[in-house]
């Protein structure tokens, strides 16, 4: 995306569609879920514990 010469680069609605920036929720999204999950299992691991 990123070009020296102003000629090359893409242009700002381009870079909107590029698929790094479209995807890039999504991804979070899965990863943020994961985190979730991780801390739930934590939580009730210690619950069991006491």
């Amino acid at each position: 995306m990123l070009s020296v010469n102003p000629a090359k680069r893409i242009n700002a609605a381009e870079a909107l569609k590029h698929p790094w920036i479209c995807q890039r929720e999504r991804v979070a999204s899965v990863v943020h879920r994961q985190e979730t999950v991780d801390c739930l299992k934590k939580f009730n691991a210690r619950r069991k514990l006491k």
